[in-house]
C-alpha cells in the first residue's frame, strides 16, 4: 500500500471543474462539500492502485460515512473503502481511493461530502494488495468466507474440518471415496492484485494414503481477470502420508495482470489431504504523492413551489415536487427537462393524468414512453427549481398492445416496446426549437444527413428524400434491394456532445418489412482506435412509430452519432431529435388529505396484488374488510395505514373470524410489511469492461423504496405522511363450515385503541387439495449468502411447502461411485427425505437428483464421476459434440437405471423429471448435437424418463428427444408452436428467470403464473432461485456485479434485475431463525391455489355444460395473451388489478353453486 505524501493547498484550483451532479444514490441533492486531491506519480504507469488519504486531513474526521463520494478527472464515481469503517468517520481513519496516472504523470479526483440526504452506497472496494490471511476459524458454513469450490461430486469431497488443524481448531479437508478417479477437486479463492508488486503466498499441507493422480499440493493462477489460468504455477504431487507442511510460491505480478487465485489440489485415485493457514503477502514500491486542496462549498437558491394547491385537490389529489438543480457558475441555457412519470408514479397512465406547472405557470410537455419531456426556459447559476407534478383523482393505466423486443443475449430478457398514445403537435414544437442539435431533423431540405453505406463506397444509391412524412411534407427514405453488397446503408449524422451530461435521441418510424432498428455511437471524437459505446432501440411493423432512448455522453470529446441504418429491407424516417436533457433529481410526493379519519389515522384494504408504498394514499373509509376463500384455502388480506402525526409504536391485534353459530376460524397471522432499497428499475446490468476500482452505476440511478419482505410481528412504528403496509393471511381450514364469518382489527398505541374496524370472511362450499394441482418448483440456493442464513435447507423446503411451493431437489441426495469399474449407490439418506418430501409436504414434482443441469447456455456437459464427456480437456474445442467416450456412456446410463429402478421400487417414477439444460444456447455451435446425444444416451438406457430443459422457445431439431419443455409466456414462443409442442405429446413447463422482480407496482406475474399455465396446457412453472442472495437482502433489493461466462473463456459483468433469485428473506439478519415470507411469495401461494380454481371450475363446467361458467373462464383466459409486457412490467400485464381480483371471486361464486357434493 502506498503512502500518502500530503500537503494542502493554500488556495483553489483556478482551473475548478464543474461541480459533480448528480452522484450515486445522493438522495436528490447536490452535495455541498468537495475537496480537490492532486495525486503525483513518480514512477511507472499505474491503474486502480491503492491509495491512502488521512481522513482529518480531508477534513472529514466526525462526516457520517454515508455522505462520501469521489470522483476521478473523467467524472466517473469510484470505490473507496474506510480504515476503519463505521457510520462516522473518525479523527484516524484513512480513505483508501484507486488512483489511475500515466508514468512520471499526476491525476485529480475529487471528496465530496455535506449531504444528509444521501444513502450509504452499497459496495466498498476489495483493494488489490491487501493481500489474505485465512485459518479458516470464520463462518459455520462448509465454505470459509470468500472461498469456492470446484471438481467435487459423490467421491469427491470438501468439508470443513475440526478433525486436524495447523493452528486453531478447523482446516479444509478434500476426502475421496473408494471408487475415485483421479479428478481436480479444489477449494480457490480470488483475489485483486497490481502488476509490479512481489507476492510471498504460503499455505500448509497434510496427506494422509494418498494415491495415484497428480496427488495433493497448491497451485496458483496470475494473469488478466478470466485469464488467469492460462499461466499456471502448481505445487502437487504430494503423495503418501505426511504431517504437516508448507507450500510456498513467490515472484512479481506481471504487468498485464490484474487477478491471483490461489487454491487447494486433490488429483488422487484415494486418500484425505487438509489444507490450512493459507496466506498471501504483496509488497509495492511507493510512488505517490497527494496535495489536497481547501475545502469547496456550494450554495443554492431554492424558488420552491407553492404550498398552495394550483388545481383544485377533488381533481388532483396527488402531486410530486420535482427539483431541477443548475449547479454551475453561469446560467443553463434552454434544454429539455426529463421526468420519468411512470417510474416516478409505479403506472403507465396517459398524458391526461397529468398536468405540470412551474413557477405558478402551466407548461406544456410531451409524455413519450411514460417520460414527460418538457421544455425550461433559461435557469439561474447555482439554483434550484421545484416544478409540480399534479396526479389526476381518475388516473388508470392504459390499455395497450404489446410490441416486445430482446434486450440481451439473455433469452428471457424481453422488453415492451409500447409508447402509448404520442401528441404529434407538441412533438412538433420540440423538434423545431432550439433544443434539438441536430440538423434537417425531417428531411425537408438537403443537408445534415450522410447517406449510402458504411464500408462500400461504390453503393448504389439506397437513400433517398421524398413525399409523405408527418412532420412537414417529406421524409427520409432507405430501400435496399436484396442483390446490393452486404453493409449497413441508410442516413447518419454526428453530432459534438458535452461529456457528463444526458441525450434523448427520438424520431419516428414506419417499418413496412418488419422489426426497424435505430442506433446510436457514442465515442471519443480525438481516439483513432474506432472504439464507441453502441445505443439501440427498436420499433415494430408497418406505420409511423415512435422511438426513444436515452445517450450518456461519457467519453472525452465526446461525438455521438445517429445510426438511421440497416442491411436489408425498407425504412422511411422522419421527425428525428437529439436534444440534451437534464432529470428531476429529489422528488417528494404530497398528498392533499381532502378527508378526514378517526384520530387522524387512514386504515383502509388494498387488494393484495397491489404493493403498498410509502407514498400509497387512503382509498375510502375503510369500513368495508372482507376476505373470501375455500375450504383448505389460505388468502391475503392487506391494510394501508396513514397519518399526519408521528406514532413511535403501534401494535395491530386481529381476532379469530366467528359465524353466528360461534365457530371460529384460526386466528389470522399478522405481519408487517418491510421496504428495502433499489437504485434504478430491473434489467439485467451490463459492466463487462468496467475497472473493478470504479462504481457500477446503472444509468438514470436513484434511491427508491420498494415494499417486498413480510415480518412476523404485529408492532411497527409510524412516520407522518408515509403509509405502512400490514400482511394479514387468514386461513380456512379442510374441516371449516361455508358461511360468513367475523371479526375485530384493531390498532392501539400502547393501551390506547386508535381505530377498530370490523372485517368479514365468507368460506365457500368447496375444498382444495391438499396436494398442489399445479407444480411451483424454486431452486434451493441455499449455498449463495450463507453468510445470512441459519435455517438448513430441508428447513426452508418445509417453510415453502406450507406456501405450495417446492424446491427444485430434494436436499439429501443419493450418492453414486464407481467400485471396481461398476456403478454403486446409497439411497439410505435420499429415502429418509424423500418421504417427507412426498408424503408428508405433498409436492407434486422434484428434479432428479442425477445429471442436474448437465450443461448450461454455451458449455459442454458435466464430467461423471471422474469420466469426462469428450477425449481432450475442458473445453473440448474442436471435438464432435455430438459424440461421448463409450466410458462416459456406460457410466451415465448405468447410474440411470440404477436410479429409475430405484424410484419405481419406491412408486415415485412419475414424481421426477431430469432437468438436463439450463438455457441452451442454440446459436453456438455444437449445442444442438450435444442435447441429441445427451438425450439419445439416457432414453436408450431409460425410455420413460422425463427430460427436461428451458429453452424458453422452440428448437424443431429436439422435437421428440425433450420430453418436458421449459417455455417463456412473454413471448419467446408462439401460440402456434405451443401447439406443436402440445400435439407432440410433450408436456410443458413455464420457466420464469428475470420476471418476479420486486420492483413493481403490483405483484401480477406471481399471481398470474397458474392462469397461463391453465390456459396453455402447462404443468407449472419453474424458477432459478429461491434464496439466492448477494447482498443483505433487508437493506438492498439490489444484486451485487458479478462474473459469468456464457461460453468458455468469454466472461461477463453482469447484474442481474432487482430481487431476481430470490423469493423469501433469511431471518437472521433480524434476529429470527427460519426463513421470512415476502409479498411476491403470498401472492405466489394464492395463484397456486387460482390454479385449482380455474380447473375445478372448468371441470365442472364442462360436466354441466354451464354456459355461465364456460364465459367466466373465457375471461380469465383472455387476461393471460402472448405476447405480453412481462413481470417487470406488472402495470402493462395487469392495468387493473382489481379486473383479477373480482374475476376469481366471480369463479369462487360459480363454483360454489355449480358444487352439489364436495370437492
Amino acid at each position: 500500500m502506498y503512502k500518502a505524501l500530503l500537503a494542502v493547498l493554500a488556495a483553489c484550483s483556478l482551473n475548478a471543474a464543474e461541480w459533480h451532479f448528480p452522484l450515486y444514490l445522493d438522495g436528490g441533492v447536490p452535495h455541498k462539500v468537495r475537496r480537490e486531491v492532486t495525486i503525483r506519480n513518480s514512477g511507472g504507469a499505474v491503474e486502480g492502485e491503492p491509495f491512502r488519504l488521512p481522513a482529518r486531513e480531508l477534513g472529514l474526521s466526525g462526516t457520517p460515512a454515508k455522505e462520501l463520494r469521489v470522483v476521478d478527472s473523467d467524472g466517473f464515481e469510484l470505490l473507496y473503502r474506510l480504515e476503519p469503517a463505521g457510520e462516522i468517520i473518525g479523527d484516524t481513519a484513512e480513505l483508501i481511493v484507486p488512483v489511475t496516472a500515466g508514468a512520471k504523470g499526476e491525476t485529480r479526483l475529487w471528496v465530496y461530502s455535506g449531504n444528509p440526504a444521501a444513502w450509504a452506497v452499497p459496495d466498498e472496494w476489495n483493494v488489490p494488495g491487501s493481500g489474505l490471511s485465512d485459518s479458516f476459524e470464520n463462518g459455520s458454513g462448509r465454505l470459509p468466507p470468500g472461498w469456492r469450490e470446484n471438481g467435487t461430486d459423490e467421491l469427491h469431497c470438501n468439508s470443513r474440518s475440526v478433525q486436524a488443524a495447523h493452528s486453531g481448531g478447523k482446516s479444509l479437508e478434500t476426502a475421496l471415496k473408494p471408487g475415485a478417479r483421479p479428478n481436480w477437486v479444489k477449494y480457490y479463492r480470488t483475489l485483486p492484485v497490481r502488476p509490479g508488486s512481489k507476492y510471498t503466498v504460503r499455505g500448509w499441507l497434510k496427506g494422509e494414503n494418498i494415491r495415484g493422480g497428480a496427488g495433493a499440493g497448491y497451485f496458483l493462477h496470475i494473469g488478466p481477470a478470466g485469464k488467469e489460468h492460462l499461466k499456471p504455477v502448481n505445487r502437487w504431487g504430494n503423495h503418501g502420508t505426511f504431517d504437516w507442511k508448507p507450500i510456498e510460491f513467490s515472484g512479481v505480478i506481471p504487468e498485464d495482470a490484474d487477478s491471483m487465485i490461489v487454491g487447494t489440489v486433490m488429483h488422487a485415485d484415494a486418500g484425505r489431504a487438509w489444507f490450512d493457514d493459507v496466506e498471501v503477502k504483496l509488497e509495492s514500491p511507493e510512488t505517490l504523492s497527494a496535495v489536497i486542496g481547501k475545502p469547496e462549498k456550494i450554495e443554492w437558491r431554492t424558488q420552491a413551489a407553492p404550498r398552495k394547491w394550483e388545481l383544485p385537490a377533488s381533481e388532483w389529489p396527488d402531486r410530486l415536487v420535482c427539483s431541477v438543480f443548475n449547479t454551475g457558475r453561469e446560467p443553463a441555457p434552454k434544454k429539455l427537462c426529463m421526468i420519468p412519470a411512470a417510474r416516478l408514479t409505479r403506472s403507465n397512465f396517459p398524458a391526461s393524468a397529468y398536468r405540470l406547472f412551474l413557477h405558478g405557470r402551466e407548461l406544456p410537455f410531451l409524455l413519450l414512453n411514460g417520460t414527460i419531456l418538457v421544455e425550461l426556459p433559461e435557469m439561474p447559476a447555482r439554483s434550484e427549481w421545484q416544478l409540480t407534478l399534479y396526479l389526476a383523482a381518475d388516473r388508470k393505466n392504459l390499455v395497450e398492445k404489446t410490441v416486445l423486443k430482446q434486450a440481451s443475449s439473455i433469452l428471457s430478457d424481453m422488453e415492451s416496446g409500447s409508447t402509448g398514445e404520442v401528441d404529434r403537435n407538441r412533438y412538433a414544437m420540440l423538434l423545431d426549437s432550439p433544443v434539438n442539435q441536430l440538423e434537417n431533423p425531417s428531411f425537408e431540405q438537403a443537408g445534415g444527413w450522410v447517406s449510402g453505406g458504411e464500408k462500400n463506397k461504390k453503393a448504389p444509391r439506397v437513400t433517398r428524400i421524398g413525399q409523405g412524412g408527418i412532420f412537414g411534407g417529406k421524409t427520409g427514405t432507405v430501400d435496399i434491394p436484396a442483390d446490393v453488397q452486404g453493409d449497413w446503408y441508410g442516413f447518419r449524422q454526428k453530432v459534438a456532445a458535452t461529456t457528463g451530461r444526458d441525450y434523448i435521441l427520438t424520431g419516428w418510424v414506419n417499418s413496412p418489412d418488419g422489426n426497424a432498428g435505430i442506433w446510436a455511437h457514442e465515442f471519443d471524437g480525438k481516439a483513432a482506435d474506432g472504439s464507441f459505446n453502441n445505443f439501440f432501440t427498436s420499433v415494430s411493423g408497418a406505420g409511423w412509430q415512435p422511438f426513444a432512448m436515452l445517450i450518456p455522453a461519457r467519453n472525452k470529446n465526446s461525438v455521438i452519432e445517429v445510426h438511421l441504418t440497416m442491411s436489408r429491407g425498407k425504412r422511411h424516417y422522419d421527425g428525428i431529435m437529439l436534444a440534451e436533457v437534464v432529470g428531476v433529481n429529489q422528488v417528494k410526493f404530497q398528498h392533499s388529505a381532502a378527508e378526514t379519519h378517526e384520530n387522524g389515522i387512514a386504515v383502509w384494504q388494498v387488494n393484495p396484488v397491489v404493493k403498498i408504498f410509502p407514498d400509497s394514499t387512503p382509498k375510502g373509509k375503510g369500513t368495508n374488510l372482507n376476505v373470501a376463500l375455500a375450504r383448505n384455502e389460505s388468502e391475503g388480506l392487506q391494510l394501508g395505514i396513514r397519518s399526519d402525526k408521528p406514532y413511535p409504536k403501534l401494535s395491530l391485534t386481529v381476532s379469530e373470524p366467528k359465524n353466528e353459530a360461534g365457530s371460529a376460524l384460526p386466528a389470522p397471522e399478522v405481519n408487517v410489511i418491510g421496504y428495502v432499497g433499489i437504485d434504478a428499475p430491473s434489467r439485467y446490468f451490463q459492466f463487462t469492461g468496467i475497472p473493478a476500482y470504479r462504481r457500477c452505476v446503472p444509468g438514470s440511478s436513484r434511491g427508491e423504496l420498494y415494499p417486498d419482505p413480510v415480518i412476523p410481528k404485529s408492532e411497527f412504528a409510524l412516520e407522518p405522511q408515509h403509509t405502512q403496509g400490514i400482511y394479514i393471511r387468514v386461513n380456512a381450514p379442510a374441516d371449516a363450515e361455508p358461511g360468513r364469518y367475523r371479526g375485530t382489527i384493531a390498532l392501539r398505541a400502547g393501551e390506547k385503541v386508535l381505530r377498530e374496524l370490523p372485517y368479514s370472511v365468507q368460506v365457500w362450499n368447496f375444498t382444495l387439495p391438499d396436494r398442489p394441482e399445479m407444480s411451483a418448483i424454486f431452486d434451493d440456493r441455499h449455498g449463495t449468502g450463507r453468510q445470512f442464513k441459519e435455517y438448513t435447507p430441508m428447513e426452508a423446503a418445509e417453510f415453502l411447502a406450507r406456501k405450495r411451493i417446492s424446491f427444485d431437489e430434494i436436499p439429501a441426495k443419493p450418492r453414486f461411485r464407481l467400485e471396481n469399474g461398476e456403478v454403486k449407490a446409497d439411497f439410505t439418506e435420499f429415502d429418509k427425505a424423500a418421504r417427507v418430501w412426498f408424503e408428508e409436504w405433498n409436492i407434486p414434482l422434484a428434479y432428479l437428483p442425477l445429471f442436474r443441469e448437465h450443461f448450461g447456455w454455451g458449455h459442454p456437459p458435466k464430467p461423471f464421476l471422474g469420466v469426462q464427456p469428450y477425449e481432450g480437456k475442458w473445453p473440448y474445442r474442436g471435438v464432435d459434440r455430438g459424440r461421448f467416450t463409450a466410458e462416459y456412456r456406460r457410466v451415465c446410463q448405468a447410474a440411470l437405471k440404477l436410479m429409475m429402478e430405484h424410484l419405481r421400487r419406491k412408486g415415485w417414477q412419475d414424481r421426477f423429471i431430469l432437468y438436463i439444460s439450463d438455457e441452451p444456447h442454440t446459436s453456438v455451435p455444437g449445442i444442438k448435437e450435444q442435447m441429441i446425444v445427451l438425450c439419445d444416451m439416457l432414453h436408450e438406457a431409460e425410455p420413460e424418463v422425463k427430460i427436461y430443459a428451458s429453452t424458453w422457445g422452440y428448437v424443431p431439431e429436439w422435437l421428440g428427444k425433450l420430453d418436458v419443455w421449459g417455455i417463456g409466456v412473454q413471448g419467446q414462443i408462439s401460440e402456434e408452436n405451443l401447439k406443436k409442442l402440445r400435439d407432440s405429446g410433450a408436456q410443458l413447463l413455464i420457466t420464469t428467470d428475470g420476471h418476479m422482480c420486486l420492483d413493481t407496482p403490483y405483484n401480477a406475474i406471481e399471481r398470474m403464473l397458474p392462469l397461463f399455465a391453465w390456459k396453455y396446457g402447462t404443468r407449472g412453472y419453474e424458477f432459478w432461485g429461491a434464496d439466492w442472495l448477494t447482498r443483505n437482502p433487508f437493506k438492498w433489493g439490489i444484486h451485487a456485479v458479478h462474473t459469468q461466462s456464457d461460453v468458455p473463456g468469454k466472461p461477463q459483468r453482469i447484474r442481474y434485475p432487482n430481487g431476481d433469485g430470490y423469493i423469501f428473506y433469511p431471518g437472521k439478519p433480524i434476529g429470527l431463525r427460519g426463513p421470512v415470507s415476502t409479498v411476491r411469495l403470498e401472492s405466489l401461494r394464492d395463484g397456486i391455489e387460482d390454479g385449482s380454481y380455474y380447473l375445478l371450475l372448468e371441470r365442472l363446467a364442462n360436466e354441466k355444460n354451464d354456459a355461465p361458467a364456460k364465459a367466466l373462464l373465457e375471461r380469465a383466459k383472455q387476461l393471460a395473451p402472448i405476447p405480453n409486457a412481462g413481470g417487470r412490467n406488472s402495470e402493462k400485464l395487469l392495468p387493473d388489478p382489481d379486473v383479477l381480483t373480482k374475476l376469481r371471486n366471480e369463479i369462487g361464486e360459480a363454483i360454489s353453486r355449480l358444487c352439489e357434493v364436495e370437492y
